[in-house]
């Protein structure tokens, strides 16, 4: 994908959009991806994902609401920014960075909706390709992690959600393909998603985790 002169400002304009939710006006993914397109900025749902989960990472509530209203909202805005002060700066830093940048804006030119839909298909695809395995697997997390691991894996697999005994927790079950993919995608989670089994699932992501964790060792 070809680098805008508004990509660096991509997580601002997401920020900005999810301060006008709550929970009973939640912002879609269409919707963010029409505001960002607005902008001259094209994304890509997975990077999507990853700035919510960057933003909850520096402590911002954003809920993941499942359903026939699916989308995200704000649950607190305790130390949400001033956005036209923030507006302000972003402009500051195009014209800045603009003389290192080639000029090369998406206009938001219409797209065919059937040839949307078929290249999110196409690209969900792949992104997720290990999802197409025959492993039973089961993951447990937090009520939140789940609704949010939910909507994002949702439009491919079976994933199925049940009660977990612990408070406030829920488990996942799905079919995976054994691969380092699989472990990649899990490892985003860090301690947020625990595996409870098969026990050889367990074992081989341990290695994975392994092997990272030996490439960062003081000799």
């Amino acid at each position: 994908m070809a680098r805008t002169a508004n990509q660096k400002l991509k997580i601002l304009y997401v920020l900005k959009l999810l301060e006008t939710s709550d929970e009973t006006h939640v912002i879609t993914m269409k919707e963010i991806l029409e505001e960002l397109a607005r902008h001259g900025i094209r994304a890509e749902r997975k990077r999507i994902y990853d700035d919510l989960d960057a933003l909850r990472e520096f402590g911002y509530s954003i809920i993941g609401k499942r359903g026939r209203m699916a989308g995200y909202y704000l649950e607190s805005r305790e130390g949400l920014p001033a956005f036209p002060k923030m507006e302000k700066t972003a402009r500051a830093v195009l014209r800045q960075d603009a003389g290192k940048m080639k000029k090369d804006v998406w206009k938001g030119a219409e797209v065919p909706e059937e040839t949307e839909k078929a290249d999110r298909r196409q690209m969900k695809t792949a992104e997720y390709e290990w999802l197409s395995g025959d492993t039973k697997v089961e993951l447990l997390c937090e009520d939140k992690m789940a609704a949010f691991i939910l909507e994002e894996l949702g439009e491919n697999s079976s994933i199925r959600e049940k009660a977990s005994k612990k408070a406030g927790s829920a488990v996942l079950k799905l079919r995976v393909k054994q691969s380092r993919e699989f472990y990649g995608w899990l490892a985003r989670f860090g301690c947020r998603v625990r595996v409870n089994g098969p026990s050889f699932i367990i074992r081989e992501y341990r290695k994975y985790l392994k092997e990272i964790r030996n490439m960062y060792k003081e000799n």
